[in-house]
């Protein structure tokens, strides 16, 4: 909506605290709108107001129960204030609606291996890929949490079913080649270009402070 547009390029050019009190004088009707409602979300988080960030979050569930990005704005809020019970029960309720939502099974396992239970990281990840098939974030979690704990086998059967399915992926193949540099002799395991892997290759724990929710 225009209003939208409005808000977008006064934070642009005067900043978000700017563009928050530009949106906070419009009618409520206007800000019970979805998407005008997100908009606020996305000022209150930028300039910190937690609370009534998680307000209007809520608010916004109530009335939108099962929309996507509403959802993902609740979990930001929860995230914000450091709910990390909430949270985590939260993403599980998603999940069971929609196993195949990727983002939040990601957002979920990054919060399950803070608290070091590895198992059941496995298990999210595992149990993703079957709903998420060849998605390339999946793989490449799945695939590092193997290596972590000493599933080489595994790791080495991921990495090549991501090689099929995509041969041009960068990090796969740098992956390869480090694995592969591994099974040589000392001297020359140094072959691999170590800096450039770990350039190329994402965290495959999610920061959820930077998750989009919209």
């Amino acid at each position: 909506t225009t209003v939208i547009l409005n808000s977008e390029i006064t934070e642009s050019e005067f900043g978000a605290a700017t563009a928050l009190r530009q949106l906070r004088a419009t009618s409520p009707a206007l800000q019970n709108h979805l998407r005008v409602a997100l908009r606020l979300i996305d000022l209150l988080s930028a300039e910190h107001h937690e609370h009534e960030q998680l307000e209007v979050a809520s608010r916004l569930a109530e009335q939108w129960p099962g929309d996507h990005e509403v959802g993902f704005a609740l979990c930001g809020a929860y995230q914000q204030l450091r709910m990390p019970q909430k949270l985590k029960g939260l993403l599980a309720t998603r999940l069971m609606g929609r196993p195949d939502d990727v983002a939040a099974r990601l957002w979920l396992t990054s919060l399950v291996e803070g608290e070091g239970d590895l198992a059941h990281v496995e298990r999210l990840l595992d149990e993703g890929r079957r709903y998420g098939c060849d998605d390339p974030e999946l793989l490449r979690a799945t695939i590092a949490l193997a290596r972590r704990t000493g599933r080489d086998a595994k790791a080495q059967a991921l990495l090549d079913h991501a090689l099929a399915v995509d041969p041009t992926d960068d990090w796969a193949r740098l992956y390869r080649t480090l694995l592969d540099a591994n099974d040589k002799p000392f001297e020359k395991s140094f072959a691999c270009d170590v800096g450039a892997l770990v350039k190329s290759a994402p965290d495959w724990r999610i920061n959820a402070e930077h998750a989009s929710h919209r």
